[in-house]
């Protein structure tokens, strides 16, 4: 993981990771509203009511709950899908009711890049989270829930 600052101090998440999956199967995992809501959240959270139009425009919106915590909204639009290889989701936080929200001491809005390529039989999948004030556990949070994916997407025997 790195997490570079641009000129006005604002932090980029980046991460990399491997998958012995093929590129559809990781890009399902990011673009169906089942398979997202399995996997997109750190440890000891639940992600709920989870809806998702993965196309230009299309919104995402969710709710993450956690047993000390009230639950926090999340909305999102595509800015870019580029099937099966590239989604861009700009995310901010939100009402019950869809509204985007502040909360106080985060960025109004942030970016999410997906880039997906095959790599030999898998995968390989590069995450770029632009848009932070700084990592307020965000970093941590990014790997617990792309270990959550890896498990996803690791066939049970």
């Amino acid at each position: 993981m790195n997490t570079p600052a641009d000129a006005d101090g604002v932090v980029a998440l980046e991460f990399r990771r491997e998958f012995a999956a093929p590129v559809q199967r990781v890009w399902d995992a990011w673009s169906r509203a089942e398979a997202f809501a399995e996997w997109f959240r750190p440890d000891e959270f639940t992600l709920e009511h989870c809806r998702l139009d993965p196309r230009a425009g299309g919104e995402i919106r969710f709710r993450h709950g956690h047993p000390d915590m009230e639950p926090v909204w999340v909305r999102g639009v595509f800015l870019a899908v580029e099937a099966p290889h590239r989604l861009l989701i700009e995310f901010g936080f939100a009402t019950p009711d869809g509204d985007y929200a502040l909360r106080e001491g985060f960025s109004e809005r942030s970016r999410i890049e997906v880039r997906l390529a095959p790599n030999g039989t898998g995968t390989v999948m590069f995450v770029r989270h632009t848009g932070l004030t700084r990592d307020q556990g965000e970093g941590e949070g990014w790997r617990q829930t792309l270990e959550r994916l890896q498990a996803f997407l690791t066939p049970q025997s």
